[in-house]
């Protein structure tokens, strides 16, 4: 009887240190909501607060939303059927067996591929939307600045002078 009554209190936390015990996050998201004023191709991003990452965990594109995005128009440009992604505090390890189409050079090595789906400019598109993408794993670490990199396959802007982009997050701590 004694036993059972020893399992259940520890259990039920009955002789836990209530000083040091807190509910971690498990789950954060981070929203990345940029509006591009130049055709720019890399940016950095200083965040709203820091972003504490406490535990290794791993991260998912949540979602990918633009606006005023160049369309996906496979039969004068190929080099737009994809946004290029990468975030240099990241270390994304994705593989490729291209390294050139004709004279374009394809730098996708190491890099997030995103799908463009957008069909008329000046439009808003969702290109990703609400499926937990893998992209990295990340040990624990304090990120106050994100370096974001969107370019097309062949390395030019993805965006006119007025698009704007939202890119959704989510880090997952590991058990």
């Amino acid at each position: 009887m004694d036993s059972l009554l020893s399992q259940n209190a520890n259990l039920n936390g009955m002789f836990q240190n209530s000083g040091y015990n807190f509910n971690r996050t498990e789950r954060k998201i981070l929203i990345i909501d940029y509006i591009i004023s130049t055709t720019i191709t890399e940016i950095v991003l200083p965040l709203y607060e820091p972003l504490l990452i406490d535990k290794l965990s791993d991260v998912y594109l949540e979602s990918f939303t633009t606006q005023d995005a160049f369309i996906n128009t496979s039969s004068s440009n190929g080099d737009k059927m994809t946004f290029v992604v990468s975030i240099d505090e990241f270390n994304i390890n994705s593989n490729s067996n291209q390294y050139s189409t004709g004279t374009t050079i394809t730098n996708v090595f190491n890099k997030i591929i995103i799908p463009n789906e957008s069909g008329a400019s000046n439009v808003v598109t969702v290109h990703k939307s609400k499926k937990l993408n893998y992209i990295c794993s990340i040990n624990p670490t304090r990120l106050n600045n994100l370096t974001i990199k969107i370019t097309d396959l062949g390395g030019a802007t993805m965006f006119s002078s007025n698009g704007r982009f939202i890119l959704e997050l989510v880090f997952i701590a590991r058990k």
